[in-house]
């Protein structure tokens, strides 16, 4: 079959429905993650089945914004052995965790010169979210990425210039989880309305 047709169908499917197939066969899974050719597949995907989800954020490609938002499998290294309901999304950090990765990533005090020579709270330059105790969690990979990169270069200008881009993507960030709560939101009361028509139809039948 032309693989253009095979698009054409795959632009048919849901998302979720792309994520199975990649797991499929090598083919299919070097088809379905081909940037350049899949792009538009994964997107007229979105746009069908989920016409109103906020757009995919910075630093994910659809295929991962998929698995963020369509699947329940846990993104750390478990290996999806994690229970349906088991995990949950962390906005902030874009990734779905069930509780014992989530532990091993997270740290609550935080090694930064940032807030030191910039006089910045850390919240402004890196992703947090609280726990269920109101504590400020970091994931540490963003830590460490943060001071790598700020460590590379000289002292000056160009260090503010990158907190200053920081900022304005934890700006952006801020704009983006809350769309995805808000869309979030919605859809669990769109499947609760359709688990109630379900029932009344059981009633009536």
């Amino acid at each position: 079959m032309p693989v253009e047709i095979l698009f054409e169908i795959f632009g048919w499917t849901r998302p979720e429905d792309l994520l199975c197939l990649i797991r499929t066969s090598k083919p299919i899974r070097s088809l379905l993650l081909h940037r350049r050719t899949a792009l538009s597949t994964w997107k007229a995907a979105f746009e069908r089945h989920y016409p109103d989800i906020p757009d995919c954020p910075p630093g994910l490609n659809e295929p991962q914004y998929a698995r963020l938002m369509c699947s329940r499998e846990c993104h750390g290294d478990c290996e999806g052995t994690a229970g349906e309901g088991e995990t949950r999304v962390f906005w902030w950090f874009c990734v779905r965790y069930c509780q014992p990765c989530l532990e091993k990533r997270v740290v609550y005090h935080v090694d930064s010169k940032a807030p030191y020579y910039f006089c910045v709270p850390l919240e402004y330059v890196l992703p947090t979210a609280p726990d269920s105790h109101g504590r400020r969690q970091y994931l540490l990979g963003d830590v460490e990425g943060f001071n790598r990169q700020l460590d590379a270069l000289p002292p000056g200008e160009e260090r503010e210039a990158f907190v200053k881009r920081e900022e304005g993507r934890m700006r952006d960030l801020h704009v983006h989880v809350a769309e995805c709560k808000l869309w979030e939101r919605v859809q669990r009361k769109k499947r609760a309305h359709e688990l109630a028509r379900v029932r009344e139809r059981r009633f009536d039948g």
